[in-house]
């Protein structure tokens, strides 16, 4: 394949270099040594018992906290519940995690294994970042047509897999709470409008519609009917079940839609930034320390993602001529790619096909760059049709930890065929399936002797920066089809440089939502529709969309330091299984983690250090 145009140079950070001292020379008295090594190994395991006992407390805590988290991992004991939404329940939840974090915080990391620090570490920057967050109050601004409860309770059949009559009944129960958990939602959005907490125009609107399309469903026809038996053929009477649809969630959706109308929609702001709200910018840097870790600015991202969208340009430009454009711009490039109707999916067939076969050629080249690769398989499904409309062009839902009914499944949304682009198609697989998403949550899952809170936990800037370098990846592993789907993959990357643009520019800059969009049109070959619905994820969902684009640079960088630094002991392969092995860590443990591998390899064989 031609050369690869990324840049790296605009997330360069400086990563400590671990020193090592002489070691000690040791006595030779065998008894005292003895003695030693038992002491030491007794603190060893007292520490990882230690450690042991608080990542049960905290898991079990959050899954109480968060039922339906819990029946998506499999945890069924909670199946009849649902999340307290009052303010006073989180500050409890709060100090109970933070109480935890101190347990923790006591436990000599010394004495434990390298997984287990980081692990240690990992529960002490949990518990700092839940509780810089509360700056934000979230409750009391955001209305959001992508996770409110018009969307997400749709969700709630999907992976309630029903074995027994009496997970019915726990469906039911859990239904029959939705009334008292939207009075919770319209009572914190209350206390907002009170204190000067709007929420953004747009996302009401959109959140109104949303209701009123499902309200106007007949109840026999609602979504949440629409159950999952764990065994295929078995059937269940669905009566009571109905009934709680009608007699609850109904009436309670149509509730939060009357309230959304007549009391949120009349202040609700245009101007869309988070720093229109109180205490907005410290809302924001508190949102990037928990998606991305410390050390960035939002000037500094903002600066990073036009750095990097000129790099990509540069690919651009040379796949066109590759594609037969005579001296193309970036600009023309895209607008022929874009503008071209047979780069569109003809049916909804096709375009499910063709995201089996980029899964399966993926799947098949994995041996040559990964030693550990996961044993739970992944699917691909079409989007339900009920969904299509307000969902992204494809997503990944990971199997549960607990319960294994379900593999991991890629979701391909067919709404529209024809707005559905064929030169994306590959890139987006190769990021949700295999080798992204996929592989790295799956091989996290499946880690073994690591407690179940450390396999289910991570950074955002991990999780997405690896399926953005994935994207990368599977080009140097010749994967895209043809340099239609290569532009694709160029196409992709620039989407998410552009979002370090767009999402400091909303939020930092004062942008608005035409601005934003504007920006993403000009960079991208997205369509419309897809960039409206990106840019109004970016205004829900402050800081989240910079963790794509830093943490592919920042696993990029690594790579190369790596490489650069180790000479012909770099395994790429080894590499990867050091960045996965883990699970999903913060970058800054990520850059000690590779850091520690390259010093071990180098040891090994000094001769090869640079």
């Amino acid at each position: 394949m031609k050369k690869l145009w990324f840049g790296l140079a605009a997330l360069l950070l400086v990563s400590p270099v671990a020193c090592r001292g002489d070691k000690a020379k040791v006595e030779d008295t065998s008894g005292q040594e003895n003695v030693a090594q038992t002491n030491v190994k007794q603190a060893q395991q007292d520490a990882e018992a230690a450690l042991e006992k608080q990542l049960d407390a905290l898991w079990n805590l959050q899954m109480k906290r968060s039922p339906r988290w819990a029946t998506y991992e499999g945890i069924r004991d909670y199946d009849d519940k649902l999340s307290d939404l009052s303010p006073e329940a989180e500050e409890r939840y709060l100090q109970q995690v933070e109480a935890i974090a101190k347990e923790a915080e006591a436990i000599d990391p010394a004495a434990l294994s390298p997984m287990s620090r980081d692990t240690r570490a990992m529960i002490l920057m949990s518990a700092k970042n839940k509780r810089a967050l509360q700056v934000c109050h979230t409750e009391w601004w955001s209305v959001d047509g992508l996770g409110g409860p018009q969307v997400s309770y749709l969700m709630m059949p999907v992976f309630h897999s029903i074995r027994t009559e009496k997970d019915l009944q726990n469906l039911e129960a859990r239904y029959r709470l939705t009334g008292e958990q939207i009075d919770q939602t319209i009572a914190n959005l209350t206390e907002g409008k009170k204190k000067g907490y709007t929420a953004v125009r747009v996302n009401v609107e959109r959140a109104i519609a949303q209701l009123d399309a499902l309200l106007a469903r007949p109840v026999e026809e609602d979504p949440m009917l629409r159950i999952r038996p764990a065994k295929e053929g078995d059937s269940f009477d669905t009566t009571s079940l109905q009934a709680a649809v009608k007699d609850v969630v109904r009436p309670a959706l149509k509730r939060y839609r009357d309230f959304l109308k007549a009391e949120i929609l009349p202040v609700a702001r245009d101007k869309v930034g988070i720093s229109e709200l109180p205490d907005g910018d410290k809302c924001y840097a508190a949102r990037m320390q928990n998606h991305i870790g410390e050390g960035y600015t939002a000037k500094q991202l903002h600066q990073a993602g036009l750095d990097e969208l000129e790099v990509l340009g540069k690919g651009m430009v040379e796949v066109g001529s590759e594609l037969g454009l005579k001296s193309p711009e970036r600009k023309e490039v895209i607008d022929w790619v874009k503008n071209n109707p047979d780069h569109y999916a003809p049916d909804a067939p096709t375009l499910v096909k063709l995201n089996e076969e980029a899964v399966a050629r993926a799947e098949a080249a994995m041996p040559e760059y990964f030693g550990i690769l996961p044993k739970t398989p992944v699917v691909v499904r079409e989007l339900e049709p009920h969904r299509a409309p307000d969902a992204p062009a494809a997503y990944y839902n990971p199997p549960p930890s607990a319960e294994g009914d379900r593999p991991g499944i890629y979701y391909v949304n067919s709404y529209e065929p024809s707005t559905r682009p064929l030169f994306n198609l590959e890139a987006l697989a190769f990021h949700e399936a295999i080798p992204g998403h996929h592989l790295q949550i799956a091989i996290a899952k499946e880690l073994p002797d690591v407690h179940i809170w450390r396999r289910n936990v991570g950074q955002t800037a991990f999780v997405e920066g690896w399926a953005l370098y994935a994207e990368v990846l599977a080009g140097e592993m010749n994967l895209y089809s043809s340099p239609l789907s290569e532009f694709g993959m160029y196409n992709y990357q620039a989407w998410r440089a552009a979002r370090l643009v767009v999402d400091t520019g909303i939020h930092t800059m004062g942008w608005t939502r035409q601005q934003a969009i504007d920006f993403m049109t000009e960079h991208t070959a997205l369509p419309e529709n897809e960039i409206a619905n990106e840019v109004d994820r970016y205004i829900a969902w402050p800081g989240q969309a910079l963790s794509y684009m830093v943490g592919r640079l920042e696993i990029m960088r690594l790579r190369e330091e790596a490489k650069a630094r180790m000479g012909d002991k770099f395994s790429l392969s080894e590499f990867h299984d050091v960045v996965l092995g883990r699970g999903a860590v913060p970058l800054s443990l990520l850059r000690q983690n590779v850091t520690r591998w390259s010093e071990q390899k180098l040891e090994e064989s000094p001769e090869t250090a640079q």
